[in-house]
């Protein structure tokens, strides 16, 4: 276990993102493009499900497809990759003739930006989605009967005036979409719409702390960030542009008043190397640094004495025999 950096975490903003408008009940829909069986509603995504949009069901434990027509609903749960693909799975309520509904606040997906997850029939079928459904994410599987199911996708992502992530993409003018792609959405094709702001096109996020790889789809043509130098190659031989997010985490040394100097090291300062000057405050020392994602070791150096600190209960050995204390940016 690992230490985490709670003012970090206390300033994490909710992070929601839909491809469809958020729409009252009932959804009234011409085809099955149109339902997407959620939809969100402030701080809560709305999960519906419609009988009317599914033909077939799988019976829990075969590949054996069957008819939905003639199988009496008695109840329907949602399960996913959120609650480990419980066949039980969160009840819903129903709230008409084959119209099932559950409200589920968006803190209870944790900081995942992607979610795949189906509706479970009287505990032991599982609803399959229409292939045509833009809201679908593929199954990770090989074989005919895999190539023919599919998930319905949750994305919980929005764009964020002022974020901490901005992508600019200059030109082309003549565009019609560019969409921003990229590890944080699983590389959905849908992505996030880019706005034209005049002289290209922009979109801010707010994301964790972490290295992410993205690209821009301009008119259906994927392309690499040009204003950014650093990329990686992929799996089509082509370049993904990466982008590492930090985020601020303060540190504090109780005690040590009569200290000539604390400072900071960790393997983010290449420990001593680039050790971080810490300011007296009453009751201890203090400083805030930038520290990107995963996990980072640590000391403070109190007058040339290495310290760990107190206040965090994890801490690991280096491979020099070293303890140092341990924390995780998220």
């Amino acid at each position: 276990m690992v230490h985490y950096c709670s003012k970090t975490l206390a300033r994490r903003p909710i992070m929601l993102w839909l491809f469809c408008l958020a729409l009252p009940w009932p959804i009234i829909a011409q085809d099955s493009l149109s339902y997407r069986a959620y939809y969100m509603d402030g701080e809560e995504v709305v999960f519906e499900f419609n009988r009317q949009y599914f033909s077939e069901v799988t019976r829990h434990g075969s590949h054996a497809q069957t008819e939905f027509e003639g199988l009496a609903i008695e109840s329907v749960a949602l399960s996913g990759s959120f609650n480990d693909w419980s066949v039980d799975g969160w009840e819903m309520d129903e709230i008409g003739p084959g119209l099932y509904q559950l409200r589920k606040s968006v803190q209870d997906f944790n900081d995942h930006f992607t979610w795949a997850f189906k509706f479970v029939i009287n505990g032991a079928y599982w609803a399959e989605p229409d292939p045509a459904y833009i809201s679908k994410a593929d199954i990770i599987q090989s074989g005919p009967f895999w190539s023919s199911i599919y998930n319905h996708k949750l994305q919980l992502l929005q764009p964020v005036q002022g974020g901490n992530a901005c992508f600019e993409l200059k030109g082309p003018p003549k565009a019609a979409q560019a969409i921003l792609t990229g590890t944080f959405i699983d590389w959905s094709e849908d992505g996030l719409p880019m706005q034209w702001t005049g002289q290209g096109w922009e979109l801010c996020l707010e994301l964790p702390a972490g290295t992410y790889e993205y690209k821009f789809i301009v008119d259906g043509e994927w392309l690499h960030d040009p204003a950014n130098e650093e990329t990686r190659p992929n799996e089509y031989h082509t370049l993904n542009s990466v982008r590492h997010i930090s985020k601020p985490c303060s540190f504090f040394l109780p005690g040590y008043e009569n200290a000539s100097s604390v400072r900071l090291a960790g393997s983010f300062t290449q420990w001593e190397t680039g050790a971080i000057l810490m300011q007296a405050v009453p009751g201890g020392w203090e400083t805030t640094v930038e520290l990107g994602g995963g996990k980072h070791t640590y000391k403070f150096i109190v007058d040339g004495e290495w310290v760990n600190d107190p206040s965090n209960p994890f801490r690991e050995y280096d491979r020099d025999g070293h303890l140092n204390s341990v924390l995780r940016m998220e």
